[in-house]
């Protein structure tokens, strides 16, 4: 692999800042540009311009993903240098991973002992509360989430009016994705799509998490 990343290393523009920086960052990390795109849901050839030095104003989301990754600040990452002591914000980097709707019913125990070495996808956040896992959005939350969305869910919030939510129907072979809706003491979940109908919440139904963050992804 690291072949690989030093093979790169004619393509880039040694007076982009930022590309010399990133490719410091792989280096280190022996991490290749196809490899880099796949862990943090960042598009390739988005990466690849950043990297060549044909992106002169990338977005702050896409630093912030590279940031996160590599646990730096989105500073640190354009400037190369890196602080330390009171100059630095401390913050909890985090890999949580990616499951699929089936996964989610098999419990807390079950997705708390998947470990890098066994599990393939994952995702690099701050902060991240116990328990969390991200999940893949699916046709039937377009156009709100372009398809291959990484949502990303805390088993342990309590859901409130607005939220989305994963939940559980029973005898349901898979979980699924809606909006809670709350109007006094009565609860309904809405599907995102409005061509389903939606569902009287009770005791039959359990929810599983609440989506607090989300990646947005435009290529499937």
């Amino acid at each position: 692999m690291a072949k690989n990343i030093l093979n790169f290393k004619e393509k880039i523009n040694i007076n982009n800042e930022l590309s010399v920086n990133l490719y410091k960052q792989m280096q280190k990390h022996s991490i290749n540009e196809a490899e880099l795109a796949r862990r943090t849901h960042i598009p390739q050839p988005t990466l690849h311009k950043i990297l060549s030095g044909k992106t002169e104003d990338p977005r702050f989301s896409t630093l912030q993903q590279l940031a996160v990754f590599f646990g730096l600040t989105v500073d640190e990452l354009v400037s190369g240098i890196q602080y330390s002591g009171k100059q630095k914000v401390s913050s909890r980097i985090n890999s949580i991973p990616i499951i699929s709707y089936r996964d989610c019913l098999k419990g807390l125990d079950y997705i708390g002992k998947l470990s890098i070495k066994e599990w393939k996808e994952w995702l690099s956040i701050e902060n991240a509360p116990s328990g969390a896992f991200g999940i893949g959005s699916t046709a039937c939350a377009e156009p709100r989430f372009p398809r291959g969305t990484i949502l990303i869910v805390d088993p342990n919030l309590i859901p409130k009016d607005g939220d989305l939510v994963i939940v559980q129907y029973q005898d349901a072979e898979e979980a699924t994705l809606r909006e809670l809706s709350i109007d006094g003491p009565n609860k309904l979940l809405l599907p995102l799509n409005p061509n389903f109908c939606k569902d009287v919440f009770d005791k039959s139904i359990m929810i599983l998490g609440v989506v607090f963050e989300y990646r947005f992804s435009y290529v499937s």
